[in-house]
């Protein structure tokens, strides 16, 4: 392998391993640290080199930089950054994370491992005890199919059995949002093992069986080739059913239902709950702590509330209730809402960097307020730097207006609902998008001199994908 990919200590490099979206461990190899990596990375750089599947980028100044010359590029599933030549490499490596019974990824897949020498680990997911449910009832209860019992003979009252009728149905409530690898099925081996031909299994967030399918429907081959059906999948939500298709008419048996998922063993922090998502977890939505810039750099890592079945990373703040300006406040932006966030605003600005898309909606609710007040702005919100910010909602950065001016859809004709004191209640609102702004640090408001005027607040916690 030749010595300008190895990172032999010559430079400083920085490599990452992902597929299709921004999100990684940094690694810096040197001297010192070279024999972090095994072979299998020597492995992922030979490939690069003997099929000459990368792109050499030059005077390239930052790793983020690198990264979003990655993301621009459809086949780039990794990259390396040479600190010392600012120079990117743009490769099609794929990560190793036990894909060996995993169909092909499809779009916006990501699978992922922290360290080479820390492959990621297929583990069974318990669903014993869980609340069961099925279309009906005819001898076999649904908390069969989760009892532990693999014994797949009616005899052995192990086995889960509906009414006959069309598109019967059997599901689990796993509580929470899950991350599902692989469904294993168990079916009867003792007879009526076709009943099982076409179901369908799917996961989701509903409980009304019309959640995305794991993988294709049983079929015939699987179920006369054994008791034992696997299906492999990459699906997250709260609820694992099976489904009989609507046209056909049997009962639904099932002995035992298993669900597998992927984990990474390490104690480092990913860089935000897209990493944690698309990569080999099984966690459901919460609470974890995050780490933008990798480890040993720049911030700290911190919590954050993490949506799994969008991987959306939420940072909340102390004002996400309704602001009321109290009266007495008539000058212009005389009142001042400091927001406070759950994290420090360099920490909110790491992880802003990193993310394909953040935003923030806000809102204004008037009555005998305005915003402006005469020729002067009476509300506005200011940055993370501190510049006074006078777009409200969807309206661009430098635009001094509301949402509503984008379709000349404005109550009075002008720039924003809220500017007119007539004695009816009005709105602005929008989402705040601009990822240079973000997020919201202070609001200023004014116009409430005497107790009929009112200036109400709304402000969403900072939300960012990818």
């Amino acid at each position: 392998m030749g010595s300008s990919n190895e990172g032999s200590g010559s430079r400083l490099k920085t490599s990452f391993i992902f597929e299709n979206i921004f999100f990684l461990t940094v690694f810096t190899v040197g001297v010192a640290t070279a024999n972090v990596f095994s072979q299998k990375f020597q492995y992922h750089q030979e490939y690069v080199l003997a099929n000459n599947n990368f792109k050499v980028l030059d005077g390239i100044g930052s790793v983020i930089s690198c990264a979003s010359h990655c993301v621009s590029y459809a086949q780039c599933r990794g990259f390396s950054f040479s600190a010392s030549q600012h120079q990117c490499e743009i490769k099609d490596t794929l990560a190793d994370c036990s894909l060996s019974d995993l169909q092909s990824p499809v779009s916006d897949e990501v699978y992922y491992h922290h360290r080479p020498d820390q492959p990621c680990t297929r583990s069974e997911l318990s669903l014993q005890g869980l609340p069961s449910s099925q279309s009906s009832l005819a001898g076999g209860v649904p908390s069969r199919a989760i009892d532990g019992d693999k014994r797949t003979s009616w005899l052995s009252s192990t086995c889960t059995h509906t009414a006959s009728g069309y598109g019967q149905w059997w599901v689990v409530d796993m509580q929470k949002t899950t991350c599902i690898k692989k469904v294993v099925i168990y079916n009867r081996s003792d007879c009526c093992k076709n009943r099982l031909t076409d179901a369908v299994i799917r996961i989701g967030t509903n409980s009304n069986m019309t959640n995305p399918e794991c993988g294709p429907g049983v079929t015939s081959t699987q179920v006369n080739s054994g008791s034992i059906i696997h299906m492999s999948c990459d699906l997250c939500g709260r609820y694992l059913s099976v489904n009989l298709p609507a046209t056909k008419g049997s009962p639904l048996t099932i002995c035992e239902i298993l669900a597998y998922v992927d984990e990474c063993p390490t104690n480092a922090a990913l860089p935000s709950c897209a990493a944690i998502r698309n990569a080999c977890y099984s966690s459901g939505s919460g609470t974890y702590e995050i780490d933008p810039d990798g480890p040993n750099n720049g911030v700290e890592p911190f919590t954050a509330q993490c949506d799994m079945n969008s991987g959306t990373t939420i940072i909340g703040h102390n004002s996400e209730d309704d602001i009321e300006t109290p009266s007495g406040f008539e000058t212009h932006g005389s009142y001042i809402k400091e927001i406070v966030y759950q994290a420090s605003i360099p920490q909110i600005t790491a992880l802003i960097e990193i993310s394909t898309h953040c935003e923030q909606y806000i809102k204004y609710e008037c009555y005998e307020t305005a915003f402006i007040y005469g020729a002067v702005w009476n509300v506005w919100w200011v940055s993370r730097d501190g510049d006074n910010m006078y777009n409200w909602g969807s309206v661009p950065t430098g635009t001094s207006a509301c949402s509503c001016s984008l379709q000349s859809g404005c109550d009075t004709g002008g720039i924003c609902n809220c500017v007119t004191n007539d004695g009816v209640w009005r709105s602005d609102e929008g989402v705040l998008s601009d990822k240079s702004k973000l997020p919201v640090t202070k609001i200023h408001s004014g116009d409430t001199g005497v107790s009929y005027e009112k200036a109400i607040f709304t402000l969403g916690a900072l939300r960012c994908f990818g």
